[in-house]
């Protein structure tokens, strides 16, 4: 398996490159800064290391142009962001480049499957109410969160347009920097009934599995530690 990423020197980008590395996958991971990835990683035989910016088309073309021997690669994960301060339109712009480059190269073969980070918000509330209505046009979702949820919401109707394409919106809650355990549960398109976060190191743990496992194609994809009894 050959997996190019987006993100892998974030909190949660850092947690996925090495669990797929762990599990022997060929991984290009494009970064702005190559000195941002650990050294131990670096030095792996399975790893490759564009640098460039997610914001110019030409080195995402670039990167996913450099992974043909690979088949352009079979899946590609982002997990690029810009935090709470919506700034940039990181995560929105970044998202619209690299599906535009999907595009571009699509005569010369098969898209390959892409995974991308949102937030517990592009799921359904769960709640009793409306059922499809997502968490975060309710009342309770947190304030703090609306604006970095508009920026999801915006990449999961441009997923919607491809049809050709097989994706997965990752909706995450707080992720913690803590390696795995394996204590988390997973649902599809709704709210998990877990804790309101997540250890990167199970979410990383779950990534990797996923990419073979192929349970949540064009699927949203909630993700949650598990509630102390």
């Amino acid at each position: 398996m050959h997996v190019l990423t987006f993100g892998s020197t974030g909190l949660a980008g850092r947690h996925i490159l090495s669990e797929l590395l762990k599990k022997g996958n060929q991984v290009t991971a494009f970064v702005r800064n190559r000195d941002r990835i650990d050294l131990t990683l670096l030095n792996s035989s399975n790893l490759t290391v564009i640098e460039g910016d997610v914001l110019t088309k030409s080195d995402l073309k670039r990167a996913v142009t450099s992974c043909a021997t690979h088949s352009k690669s079979d899946v590609v994960i982002s997990s690029i962001n810009e935090g709470l301060d919506i700034k940039l339109n990181l995560q929105s712009k970044g998202t619209r480049f690299i599906l535009e480059v999907f595009n571009a190269i699509a005569d010369t073969g098969k898209k390959p499957r892409f995974m991308i980070f949102a937030g517990a918000g592009m799921l359904d509330a769960n709640n009793g109410e409306d059922p499809k209505q997502l968490w975060k046009h309710t009342a309770e979702y947190p304030t703090m969160y609306r604006a970095v949820s508009d920026e999801h919401e915006i990449i999961y109707h441009m997923l919607q347009q491809e049809k050709d394409l097989e994706w997965t919106l990752l909706c995450p809650p707080d992720i913690t920097d803590e390696p795995a355990d394996g204590k988390f549960i997973v649902s599809k398109n709704v709210v998990p009934h877990g804790k309101l976060d997540i250890k990167a190191g199970n979410l990383a743990q779950f990534i990797a599995n996923e990419i073979t496992a192929r349970q949540f194609i064009h699927e949203r994809v909630g993700i949650a530690n598990i509630k102390d009894n």
